[in-house]
Parts: C-alpha cells; structure tokens; sequence
C-alpha cells in the first residue's frame, strides 16, 4: 500500500507506489472571453476545449483517475468512459479542492489542470509526474519574453526584472495530502503553487513548452487551432 507522511514540517516517509490521478477545472465562467457560451465548452477542431483537456490524462498511461470539475447546470458530453466528475466551488481553490475530494482514495499525487489549456502534451505531463514524485510537488514553468513594466495613471512607469521571472502553467502536479493540507480553511490562491508554498512546501519547476498557453481571448482560440493544424500560429 502507499504510505504517506503526515506532518507539514517534519520528517515524512516516501509514498511507496504512487498512484497519480487528475482534476481538470471547467467551472469558470470564462467572462474575458466573451459571449455566453464559457470558453471551454466551445470546439477546438472538433472537440470541445474540456474533452481535449481531459482526454490528455484519460489516455495517458500513468494516470489512474481523472475528474472533471463543471459548473452548476453544464453537463454536455460529460457521459464519458472513465471521467468522474465533480461540482465546482466559489472559488478557484474551492473547485480544486472538490475534485481532489472527488478522487477515489488509492490517489496519492494528483495533477490539477485548467480546462482552458487544451494544449499541454504526454510529455510534459510525463515530466511532471517524474518531478512530483521525486520531490512532492511540480508545476510546469515558461521565462517571460516580453519586457514587462507598470502603467501608472495611463503612463509607463519602471520595468520589471525580467531575468528569473517565469509564467505558471498547468498541470500543477502534488502529493494528494499535501494539496488537502494547503487547501484547509479558508486558504486561497490563484493556482496550487501558491497553495503550496503558503503552507510551507518547496515545488520543483520544470521547464514547459510557451504553446501550452491558456485560451482566455477568441484570439487564443484561433491561435490553438491553427497549432492543431500544424499551421503557423
């Protein structure tokens, strides 16, 4: 069986065989997109947004279990072989939080992933998994290319050192028990790094192809689709 630790600081033993399972959040309304269709219910080369999502970690191998998070009142297409699925919450944390929940309980490490980031590949994914389960927790990371400042009042003010600065992207991959731990109470973040890191734990970075990007503008969508084609984007 696995074993795993259960002190946040303290010394914790290793999880023996771990079993990873997946969360893919759908429930966001999806209002920077605009119209009233929730981006990922929309199609992406003939499949919704979420089904490209979640059949990443349905036909992946090392993945036991896959849920997927939907708002209240969503359930197109959702009647798939082996897709559990869960309600989401208030919050993007409360979301995650209710598919980890939703998990059966032989999931030792779970992958949380934005429906919304329809692009993310076996291989990165593969990484991730290797990472997590060697330091407990791995989120995929891409260096900032632009140059990047504040506008204050409508006018530039000073840039932000760009060196070491890097996006977060999902799937963000931890210890099961570690995600509940930093999840308890009233804690929120915009992603499970944050989570993480509030609650004491150190995340490995590994490195993540800048075409796993989250569709958030019908530009996004354009640009993912002709990404499928193999077109330039």
């Amino acid at each position: 069986m696995s074993r795993i630790g259960a002190s946040i600081y303290g010394t914790e033993e290793p999880v023996e065989r771990p079993v990873f399972g997946a969360v893919v959040l759908a429930g966001g309304s999806g209002t920077r997109f605009g119209g009233d269709t929730p981006k990922q219910f929309l199609s992406l080369e003939g499949r919704l947004i979420w089904r490209r999502s979640c059949d990443l970690f349905l036909h992946h191998g090392r993945i036991a279990h896959t849920v997927l998070v939907l708002p209240a009142g969503r359930t197109e297409g959702v009647s798939v072989s082996g897709l559990l699925t869960a309600a989401g919450g208030k919050t993007r944390t409360r979301s995650a939080e209710n598919g980890v929940r939703a998990l059966p309980e032989d999931v030792t490490h779970v992958a949380v992933h934005d429906a919304a980031r329809p692009l993310a590949d076996a291989a990165l994914l593969d990484a991730l998994i290797d990472a997590a389960a060697e330091h407990g927790a791995a989120v995929p990371v891409c260096p900032v290319a632009s140059t990047v400042r504040y506008v204050r009042e409508g006018r530039l003010s000073k840039a932000v050192e760009r060196d070491g600065l890097h996006e977060m992207q999902t799937p963000q991959v931890a210890r099961r028990d570690w995600l509940l731990e930093a999840m308890a109470g009233d804690a929120e973040d915009t992603d499970e790094a944050g989570l993480l890191m509030a609650a004491g734990r150190s995340v490995a970075a590994v490195p993540a192809p800048r075409r796993n990007f989250k569709v958030t503008t019908p530009e996004d969508l354009r640009t993912a689709a002709a990404l499928l084609r193999g077109g330039e984007a």
